[in-house]
């Protein structure tokens, strides 16, 4: 089964790279061109839900349970279409920036008619692209829906039943309407992916050997690519690219983090932790010094007792790839000095020698066992001449010597202990 997973994995990787192949990057103008059709089919999709009465029904329906009765975890079956209908709806809800102009929705959507600027009131909401997208899929696509139209459709399921029965079916000519401007949206947005996919090759290679396989990252860097087309406005002024880099990087380091360590924390408690850390490092490095709490909570924003906190959760698991500085790849890890692979393999085979002579040792006679202990330095320690195991026993050199030969002799006869010195050599060893 893993052969099967890995091969799918290769196979999945090949069709991507062929893909990303096929698409050169975009120029300055062609992005904008792009995004442009894309906003231009959302902005289509919010006039259509302001204009047609069934649409404006639906909507009114789904304003007023977001104002009154917000979706939670409890009553969502499953957590994926909660956390991704709260990330696009969280600045909507009645704690939210934008629940007054939620309101001013609900009253003109309760309007017995629709009045020529209605629209302006739904596109002042700057709803997300992906949320636009999403009611679209559930008005016109029902149970079918896909994406944020998915996550809708089943919190649509746990409105009371006199709202569920107020739904009403779409005709056939609105469905049509909506559908071809989803196309609109999904090609456009499509195009910015294809056409940057070589951007997410370049930042998940970055992050290889962190714990997360490639193939993982790879699927996490087109999540956050994926973002990125859904949000990315040209008229800011920046390229795409630019822009989607955060997003691709975001995504992947988030999936280092909640992969790899040993103790996994909620992705905001971790980076409260790298907030906290890089705050340190950047006081130790400008006055060599270790800031006191104080001074790291006034620098982060944090109360007292929540560096407090988080210090202490740190000691428990601090990931070394947190950044050392805002603007530096140089992580904590890459700070640290350790062994090479190389040093530690030798190291686990000499342990493993070790293991292997001490059982055999213990067979021989004590004189033997003293004089081939303190000769090799078997008990972790320094080996000593000759001389000075005859100094301390006792004895002549002579007879420390005959001791050694005898043991050795002893040793050699045994053939795990052989077979333990060839793995250890490299299949050419012998006892000297």
């Amino acid at each position: 089964m893993q052969n099967m997973d890995t091969h799918d994995h290769n196979e999945g990787l090949d069709q991507l790279f062929q893909q990303a192949r096929q698409f050169d990057l975009l120029t300055a103008k062609a992005e904008r061109r792009i995004d442009g059709e894309k906003w231009a089919a959302i902005a289509a999709l919010q006039a259509h839900f302001m204009h047609d009465p069934g649409c404006r029904h639906y909507l009114r329906l789904w304003t007023t349970q977001l104002i009154e009765s917000p979706p939670r975890p409890d009553t969502l079956e499953e957590k994926e279409h909660y956390n991704l209908l709260r990330r696009e709806i969280k600045a909507f809800l009645p704690e939210g920036e934008c629940s007054a102009d939620m309101q001013l929705l609900l009253d003109t959507l309760s309007k017995k008619r629709a009045a020529k600027g209605d629209v302006i009131v739904m596109t002042d909401l700057d709803m997300p692209a992906a949320l636009v997208a999403g009611l679209a899929e559930v008005i016109a696509r029902g149970e079918q829906a896909k994406g944020v139209g998915k996550a809708l459709y089943h919190w649509q399921l746990c409105w009371p039943r006199e709202t569920q029965q107020a739904l009403t079916g779409n005709p056939a000519a609105v469905r049509s309407t909506l559908l071809r401007e989803l196309r609109n949206y999904y090609r456009a947005r499509q195009a910015l992916v294809n056409h940057n996919l070589r951007l997410v090759f370049a930042i998940a290679g970055k992050l290889t050997g962190k714990g997360v396989a490639y193939p993982d990252l790879i699927q996490e860097g087109v999540f956050g690519l994926l973002r990125a087309a859904e949000k990315y406005q040209a008229s800011t002024g920046n390229r795409f690219s630019t822009y989607a880099y955060n997003w691709i990087h975001q995504s992947t380091r988030r999936a280092v983090q909640e992969q790899s360590a040993i103790i996994r924390y909620p992705t905001q408690v971790n980076e409260q932790i790298n907030r906290l850390h890089r705050a340190r490092l950047q006081r130790i490095a400008t006055h060599a010094a270790e800031p006191d709490t104080a001074t790291l909570a006034r620098d982060t924003g944090f109360s007292r007792d929540k560096v407090e906190q988080l210090r202490r959760v740190t000691n428990l698991s601090i990931s070394l790839d947190t950044p050392l500085l805002d603007d530096s790849d140089m992580t904590l890890g890459s700070t640290l000095t350790g062994d090479t692979f190389e040093e530690a393999n030798a190291g686990a085979e000499h342990t493993s020698l070790q293991c292997h002579l001490g059982q055999r040792v213990e067979r021989l006679k004590p004189a033997e066992q003293e004089v081939i202990t303190r000769r090799f330095g078997l008990d972790n320690a320094l080996p000593e001449s000759r001389a000075a195991i005859a100094q301390r026993l006792g004895v002549s050199t002579e007879w420390v010597r005959q001791l050694e030969y005898s043991a050795l002799a002893h040793l050699r006869e045994d053939p795990l202990v052989q077979s333990a010195f060839e793995d250890h050599l490299g299949g050419d060893g012998h006892l000297p």
